[in-house]
């Protein structure tokens, strides 16, 4: 007996129900064709297996948003600055390992605000102080901040909070927030070169997903200036404030102009020198400080500040007296 294959019409006459009995599809005479295409439709994505649905599944937050109609500009914003769609979609991520339990998962924010701000980068001498001040928003200003180090949200060692009055560390480390000033201050002291490397500062939000600002510390051996352009009127007087590390404390201090090695002026062994117009004062702990007296216009120069082999740059600018501004 021959077989005959019939193919399925692309518009059914009638909507298409399931039968009491045995699931068969039964035709409904009367009904709306486009019901039916439409139902056709969904038994068309039913018999596509579960391959289908992993696929959508698999569209990442880009794709998603796209098919949902919704652009980053429509993005709502809630108290704790973090950005979703407007009904509050969430993805999931498995904990890394070591931070909870194997296996469980928590819900993450599809997007999250950078309302955190720091400089890139500070610099600071061994042995001293370096501040660092980190912005935030103003809808941050009652939550936990806290100064962290590491270069990534996971390995990160928290080093101060601001819900900790004390810790082990708050001679090393402290940190202050002004929630009115909407900044959080910290303040690392005795620095080591060990202490260089990638730090952030953090806002403690829900769910883990805190908003960050990283910044990079560098600390090192050697000698820097507070201020590498200084300026002053003619007949007036200036002040140079040069630093330099630990290592250097019992260094020779020098004052030169630079490229002229004959005309450097040393602290010797008693820390200090004196002439009618120069003035060089070691304080023997990590800074010395060197004041031009009844400046000359040619006393404008490049000149270096000297500890043991180590040195730093500074310009001197000098304003004939009366004018308000520099020579070219």
């Amino acid at each position: 007996m021959a077989m005959m294959t019939s193919q399925r019409p692309r518009r059914w006459p009638a909507m298409l129900r399931r039968g009491p009995d045995d699931g068969v599809a039964a035709a409904v005479p009367g009904e709306d064709e486009d019901e039916a295409e439409a139902a056709s439709k969904a038994e068309a994505d039913a018999e596509a297996g579960p391959g289908g649905a992993e696929a959508e599944a698999e569209a990442g937050p880009g794709e998603a948003k796209a098919a949902a109609g919704v652009d980053d500009g429509d993005a709502a914003v809630d108290g704790d600055g973090r950005t979703g769609s407007s009904d509050s979609s969430a993805k999931t991520v498995t904990e890394p390992a070591g931070t909870g339990a194997p296996g469980t998962h928590r819900a993450e924010p599809a997007a999250v605000l950078c309302w955190v701000t720091t400089k890139k980068e500070f610099i600071g001498l061994e042995g001293g102080s370096l501040t660092v001040q980190c912005r935030y928003g103003s809808h941050y200003a009652d939550h936990v901040k806290y100064w962290c180090h590491g270069g990534t949200r996971i390995y990160c060692a928290i080093l101060a909070r601001t819900d900790k009055t004390s810790s082990a560390n708050q001679d090393k480390v402290s940190i202050v927030d002004d929630p009115a000033g909407l900044m959080f201050t910290v303040t690392m002291n005795d620095l080591k070169e060990t202490d260089s490397g990638w730090y952030s500062c953090g806002v403690e939000l829900a769910l883990g997903a805190d908003d960050i600002a990283y910044t990079e510390v560098k600390v090192f051996h050697g000698v820097s200036v507070v201020n590498s352009i200084v300026s002053g009127e003619e007949g007036s007087s200036l002040t140079v404030q040069c630093l330099y590390t630990q290592r250097l404390r019992l260094s020779e201090k020098k004052w030169c102009r630079s490229g002229d090695p004959s005309s450097c002026l040393s602290t010797g062994s008693e820390g200090s020198y004196e002439d009618t117009s120069v003035t060089i004062s070691d304080d023997r702990t990590g800074a010395f400080t060197v004041t031009l007296k009844k400046l000359q216009m040619r006393d404008a120069d490049w000149y270096l500040c000297s500890a043991g082999q180590q040195q730093v740059a500074v310009q001197v600018q000098v304003r004939p007296h009366g004018s308000t501004n520099f020579p070219l």
